[in-house]
């Protein structure tokens, strides 16, 4: 298991200078144990001298020291071989401070730390009053270890939040059945440990690990496993963004006995019980089930992978397939009995421009969790084209964003909430560009008879 972090750029210079000096810097420290491991870390009591890291940056450490940023005027010094080779220096100036762990916990991943004293100009974090949702921005500051500098900031998104299996370090699975937050965060080893904040600055999770199989998914412990570690009262939680859970509640888990790839579809005609997902959802079959996402079940347990595999648990509706496309891989379900309670999507008549933002929701094998969100832009619209039977072309776009070709078949969304394309059964190296077909494509296919 390994865990990332990286350098931030920002876009719009008078946001980012006033976001840049709001970030708390200041509190996140740079922690080095006695057996070696290295990771990051957070103060979040003043008073008490404690900050709050990851188990797995500080193990079975007898004791530690913390590195915390020393300023120029206004400028914080960021370069690693300052701090490595000024240590005496630091240790006098009160910016290497010792501490010890007073409190761990493995199922959880998440150390506390009491600092001997507190460095100069002490700032500590403020925690959100509630959790977070998918689709909010979220920004952290680390020490990734193959960069020369350090308190680095990463900006990204959260795209889905729910009770995992862990993940193993040194032998031992960490984070069993923690309440985790899937990233779309370039985080590496080193990073573990920083703060996961929102767009207030507000703590609402810790970076800890990553999944390198999902595209480089990063795994946040959650705020409510940060309260209760603490034993803080948390706030009531708040529902899911309103365009996410509007198109989420439309998307299905397609063909859930599937083990090799992981099918998504969403419904584009709720009174004929119409579903769209990809042919290879659907290969070799006649009839297939279908699952929605559960409304009513808690925040941590609502996506998890294992309560839609339990018979009985979730209802499963069966489909038949009503017509393929194998060109342009889409299929078209028909549900036994439509369900007209429920909102099909509105497919976009716009075709969204280059650079535009987009979203989709999808079930990415890897991870133990359904309906992660993702995001990203339109990186370029093109054809392409099939030569078998025929020459074939049909329109696309080239999608910077979070995509496996295992896992296709979710929608493709604008800020609008209007479906603009559908995930293909297609990626490229690395898992970050994807292909979707446009709404215009899918239209066309839904007037085609049979």
């Amino acid at each position: 298991m390994r865990i990332f972090f990286c350098l931030f750029l920002l876009l719009v210079p008078g946001r980012s200078e006033c976001l840049e000096a709001q970030l708390p810097r200041e509190a996140v420290g740079w922690i080095h144990a006695d057996n070696d491991l290295l990771g990051t870390g957070f103060l979040i009591d003043l008073e008490k001298k404690r900050m709050l890291s990851c188990y797995h940056c500080v193990g079975e450490a007898k004791g530690l020291e913390v590195f915390f940023p020393v300023r120029d005027k206004d400028e914080l010094l960021a370069d690693k071989n300052y701090y490595l080779s000024h240590r005496t220096e630091l240790r006098k100036s009160g910016h290497l401070i010792p501490g010890k762990v007073i409190r761990k916990s493995l199922s959880r991943d998440l150390a506390l730390i009491e600092l001997a004293e507190l460095p100069p100009g002490a700032q500590k974090v403020s925690f959100a009053s509630r959790a977070a949702s998918p689709s909010e921005s979220i920004r952290t500051v680390g020490h990734r270890y193959d960069a020369e500098s350090l308190w680095n900031v990463t900006q990204g998104v959260l795209r889905q939040s729910a009770r995992q299996e862990g993940y193993f370090w040194q032998g031992q699975k960490l984070a069993q059945n923690a309440h985790a937050l899937f990233l779309q965060l370039p985080v590496n080893t080193g990073d573990s440990g920083g703060p996961l904040l929102n767009s207030q600055n507000q703590v609402i999770g810790i970076t800890s690990a990553v999944r390198w199989r999902t595209g480089g998914i990063a795994i946040g412990i959650g705020w409510e496993e940060i309260r209760s570690f603490l034993d803080q009262p948390a706030s009531d939680s708040p529902t899911t963004k309103a365009l996410y859970e509007a198109v989420a509640q439309s998307t299905l888990w397609v063909n859930p006995a599937a083990t090799e790839f992981r099918h998504a579809g969403f419904l584009v005609d709720a009174q004929k019980g119409w579903i769209l997902t990809t042919s290879k959802a659907v290969e070799g079959l006649e009839k297939t089930e279908v699952v929605f996402p559960l409304a009513d079940a808690s925040r941590a347990e609502r996506f998890q992978k294992k309560l839609y595999e339990v018979p009985g648990t979730v209802p499963r509706y069966t489909v038949r397939v009503r017509k393929v496309d194998l060109v342009r891989d889409l299929a078209l379900l028909e549900l036994e009995a439509p369900l007209p309670s429920r909102k099909a999507v509105t497919l976009a008549i716009k075709e969204p421009a280059v650079t535009d933002r987009i979203h989709s929701i999808n079930h990415p094998l890897g991870v133990d969790c359904l309906w992660l969100y993702s995001q990203g832009n339109v990186r370029q619209k093109t054809r392409l084209t099939v030569e078998k039977p025929e020459a074939i072309e049909f329109r696309v776009l080239l999608l910077q964003m979070p995509t496996q070709g295992s896992s296709p078949g979710g929608p493709v969304y604008n800020d609008a909430g209007e479906v603009v394309g559908l995930v293909l059964n297609r990626e490229s190296a690395q898992q970050q560009i994807g292909y979707a077909i446009t709404a215009a494509e899918i239209r066309e296919f839904l007037k085609e008879k049979k």
